[in-house]
């Protein structure tokens, strides 16, 4: 899974600290897949940023669930499934 994130601190918007995904066959039986350290890159002096993470997805999941830890205010900009 790719995740594009929005990184902006002139707009309060940053950067997860840490993204936890979540996969399962259904929504109720999620289990913890993977976990990403985020590293941080403040972006102060120029117009918005895109950063990316990518975590590992097993494969043939029907469900998935994303979970964020963050201090600021964090946008998706897109979420790819490969």
């Amino acid at each position: 899974m790719f995740l594009r994130f929005l990184n902006c601190a002139k707009k309060g918007i940053g950067l997860p600290y840490k993204v936890y995904l979540y996969a399962g066959d259904d929504s109720d039986h999620c289990t913890l897949v993977s976990v990403s350290d985020v590293e941080q890159f403040p972006n102060k002096l120029h117009d918005t940023w895109v950063d990316c993470v990518e975590l590992p997805l097993p494969s043939g999941v029907r469900h998935v669930k994303v979970v964020l830890q963050s201090t600021t205010n964090v946008a998706i900009d897109e979420l790819y499934i490969l």
